[in-house]
C-alpha cells in the first residue's frame, strides 16, 4: 500500500469519502471521458456540462475547469 492508499483508507475517513478518494485516484469516476471509453455514451458528448469545450476528465472537473474547479477550490478552503 502506498502514502495515497494508506491516507484513503484511513480508519478515521468516512467511508463514503474512501470509496470517492480511491476512485478518483484510480480515474474511475464516471466522467463523460471514462463513459465513453467504456461504451455507455456516444463519442459526441464528451465535452465537459458547463461547455467550455474541454473533455471532461477527473482532471478538469476538479483542477482546470474555470467553473468547478473553483467551486472545489472554495469547498476546499
Amino acid at each position: 500500500m502506498d502514502h495515497a492508499e494508506a491516507f484513503v483508507w484511513h480508519k478515521h475517513v468516512s467511508i463514503k469519502i474512501s470509496i470517492f478518494s480511491w476512485m478518483l485516484l484510480r480515474t474511475r469516476l464516471p466522467t463523460r471521458s471514462n463513459l465513453v471509453d467504456r461504451g455507455i455514451i456516444i463519442d459526441d458528448a464528451v465535452g465537459c456540462l458547463t461547455g467550455c469545450g474541454v473533455t471532461e476528465t477527473s482532471q478538469h472537473l476538479f483542477i482546470t475547469c474555470d467553473f468547478y474547479g473553483s467551486l472545489w477550490h472554495k469547498v476546499r478552503s
